[in-house]
């Protein structure tokens, strides 16, 4: 299970730490949800309809949880057992165990994977 330290570094690195790219100030174009189950709540069509058109203002850390606030409203994720987030070009190949992308405009999007 990711410890505080790793929650961290993968909020510190979607800020744009060590000159990688951010995910701060990116507009949610499309959500893809690959798994629902890893949805808490709402239900999968719910969250993607709740997710377009925002935008994520910030990325922090509140104890193992990542909060995203956007301009409307928030996103708390969790990375469960073995749980990671990247920031990555569109075109890279979705692996098995993307279980959510969210697609910004123009060519990045944010993957939550997880293998369990």
């Amino acid at each position: 299970m990711p410890e505080l330290p790793e929650v961290e570094t993968i909020i510190r690195r979607l800020k744009g730490g060590g000159g990688a790219p951010s995910v701060l100030g990116q507009k949610i174009q499309t959500v893809e949800v690959n798994w629902a189950k890893i949805i808490a709540q709402p239900d999968a069509s719910q969250f993607k309809q709740a997710l377009m058109d925002k935008t994520i203002i910030d990325a922090r850390r509140r104890g193992k949880f990542m909060h995203f606030p956007l301009d409307e409203g928030h996103l708390f994720a969790h990375l469960r057992m073995s749980g990671d987030m990247r920031l990555e070009k569109k075109s890279e190949p979705v692996e098995p165990y993307d279980r959510v992308l969210l697609n910004f405009l123009g060519d990045q999007r944010m993957v939550f994977s997880n293998i369990r």
